[in-house]
């Protein structure tokens, strides 16, 4: 969301670009195409080496492959290179609201907490990545990958609650997520972030968005969003991540972005979502791949970074989140 209102013309885009090396190898690949009906920007080329990933023998990375110009990784980031969450893993007290209890002694999270074991789409993380490959068509990114999850956050009973805080291992057990507000700003649900017309829902009813809650007039600031992946109580890989960003519509005023990690704390690749007209949705999704091209697993963290504001303010570029997707 910006200062002012502009639109584009959308227009469906479907490109594959495949670059082989001198030896025939794989050296980059980019699709694009979606509902954001527009390409990445021309820093988005969509794929990055991992530096310290062992790759075939004459993999020779795009001479000209450059992320983003803008892309700055939190500076005050340090990723503990032999991270392992505990089997216990337990946020910090302020970073969710213990349930908000509701009348009959429910709580907001019961439908969460419910939910069965799924196929959480992650495993062991391998060491082969080779060059990652950037979607911006959901589809596309979906059938690329196997094991499929999604975050869509509806589990959380928003009714008549404005934005809900929820704790960062709410989705551990049944998705195998730890979703994670950087800088202690929390983690929250909401249907509309208080602008109904702007932030629509690719999924209904919720959207998610990282605190902190700043008040309608405040400064800007730098909302982000960490997530990791865990199975059996331990760190744990994926080989995509996905999401959709809502009313991406300004990056001038402040680029949206989704940086992927591998297990060392590497960055592999970061790319910005396509503009979007007014009150529309992007995806992107970025899948890690071995040299001949293969998904495999290589993915250990990602960080979503939506606008500058908390949603409901009223200056800057306000973005929402839904629908977190990944799989092997």
């Amino acid at each position: 969301m910006g200062t002012s209102l502009r639109f584009r013309v959308a227009a469906r885009v479907s490109a594959a670009v495949l670059v082989l090396g001198a030896t025939g190898c794989i050296e980059s690949f980019v699709i694009s195409g979606g509902d954001a009906g527009s390409g990445t920007d021309a820093g988005d080329a969509g794929t990055s080496v991992d530096g310290g990933a062992s790759t075939d023998a004459g993999l020779t990375p795009d001479a000209g492959l450059t992320p983003d110009a803008g892309f700055t990784p939190d500076a005050g980031f340090t990723p503990d290179a032999g991270f392992t969450p505990d089997a216990g893993f337990t946020p910090d007290a302020g970073t969710g609201d213990a349930g908000r209890p509701l009348d009959g002694g429910t709580t907001r999270f019961a439908a969460c907490s419910s939910a069965p074991p799924a196929d959480a789409g992650t495993a062991a993380c391998a060491l082969n990545v080779a060059m990652t490959i950037v979607f911006t068509d959901r589809q596309a990114f979906q059938l690329a990958l196997q094991g499929l999850t999604t975050v869509d956050f509806d589990c959380i009973d928003t009714v008549d609650a404005g934005e809900v805080s929820f704790p960062a291992d709410l989705f551990a057990t049944s998705q195998g997520a730890i979703i994670v507000g950087a800088n202690d700003g929390g983690q929250y649900a909401s249907r509309d972030f208080t602008f109904t017309t702007q932030y629509v829902a690719v999924s209904p009813p919720n959207l998610y968005a990282p605190g902190p809650i700043v008040e309608r007039n405040g400064a800007a600031g730098a909302p982000a969003t960490d997530v990791w992946f865990v199975e059996d109580g331990g760190a744990a890989c994926v080989a995509g991540f996905g999401a959709s960003f809502i009313d991406a519509d300004f990056p001038s005023i402040f680029p949206s972005s989704l940086t992927v990690f591998s297990a060392a704390g590497t960055p592999l690749s970061s790319a910005s979502p396509p503009t979007t007209v007014n009150a529309g949705n992007s995806f992107l999704g970025i899948v890690s791949v071995d040299a001949v091209g293969q998904p495999v697993p290589g993915i250990a963290r990602v960080r979503l970074v939506n606008g500058n504001v908390w949603p409901a303010q009223a200056c800057c570029e306000g973005v929402t989140l839904d629908d977190f997707v990944f799989g092997r």
